[in-house]
This record gives C-alpha cells, structure tokens and sequence, in this order.
C-alpha cells in the first residue's frame, strides 16, 4: 500500500512515471529473497507488463538495495539493456520492503537496428558492455559475452585490434564509449 492505496495490481504511479519522464518505471516488493515487480511499465517480448518477474538475490541490484543503498547504472531488465537507478523502499518502521526503479533504454531502438544492420562488406557493427556482454550483436544474443569469446578484447579499449574466431582471422576497430560504459566496435 502507498497509504491506503494499493500498488498491487495498480499501474497508476509507474504510468504516470513514464508518461511525465519517457522512462520505465517499476516498483519491487521484497518477497522471499528475491525483488518482485509488483508494478511495472517493461514489457516482456510479448509486449505485456512484466510483473511478477524478479531481480534474484545473487544481483548486484538486489545487493544494494538489501544494504539500503541506490543501485546506478547499467542493468539487463527483463529483455534488454538500461541505464537504470534503483532505489530502496521502506516502511513506517525504516525497514526495506522492495524498491523503486526508473531507466531509459542504452540504446534506443533506431540506434540498435542501425548497429545491427550495417554492414562493411563482410563485417559488420557489434557493440558491448564493460564486462563483455553482448547489447548488440547480428548473430549473438545477449547472453553472450565477447570477453568469453574472443579473451582478447577483455583489456582492449580503443583502436585497432586482431584476432581469431571460429579458425578465422579478423580486425576490429573498438570505440569505448566511458559514460555509457559502453564498445562499439566494427569488425573488418
């Protein structure tokens, strides 16, 4: 309840969150370990709202905000990439019973088609986090991480760099984007 009004099965405050702000919104309640979307504006692929999805104990979200503190920063939320703020939520008596959630897609949808369909004859346009995850590959999902695939790129953050995959040398050229913590890199 927020007062004598119930969040539960109300969408109310999360649409009135993105409708003022253009981001998502959510509101978690901590039930069984886990943070539970209680009411959300993230849609799962199907297009509906992703509540009763959950952030597990074993996130760093989860983490911070158990410790009463703001999590800030990038987060896979439900099917994609955000740059996100979380905070705690507490009852009359100061202790935490979920969280709060805004967050704005890391790469708007224009942005990812465009990545995902260039083309430089036979390369093409990749981009990742700073811990290797895959945002935007042609052929890989996001449960992929470039640093597993290719160690190289691990301690590679700018310019030029060669190696093999699959029994197949390559170049690409990496971009690291510091306030997204973000690479674009195009392999060539």
């Amino acid at each position: 309840l927020a007062g004598a009004n119930p969040i539960s099965g109300s969408d109310e405050i999360v649409d009135g969150v993105t409708a003022s702000t253009g981001s998502v919104a959510t509101i978690f309640q901590l039930v069984d370990n886990k943070l539970l979307r209680i009411s959300t504006t993230v849609k799962k692929e199907n297009g509906e709202r992703a509540t009763g999805t959950y952030i597990p104990a074993d996130s760093p979200v989860f983490k911070a905000i158990v410790q009463g503190q703001i999590y800030k920063g990038k987060a896979f939320v439900v099917n994609d990439w955000y740059l996100t703020a979380y905070a705690p939520l507490r009852d009359g008596g100061d202790e935490i019973i979920g969280a709060v959630f805004v967050g704005q897609l890391m790469l708007a949808p224009e942005v990812r088609q465009f990545i995902a369909s260039t083309r430089m004859n036979t390369g093409y346009f990749f981009a990742y986090t700073d811990k290797g995850d895959l945002v935007v590959h042609p052929s890989l999902g996001s449960d992929a991480n470039i640093f597993n695939l290719v160690p190289a790129f691990k301690d590679h953050k700018d310019g030029f760099i060669e190696y093999a995959q699959d029994g197949e040398d390559k170049v690409a050229y990496v971009k690291y984007l510091e306030k997204w913590g973000l690479y674009l890199a195009i392999s060539i």
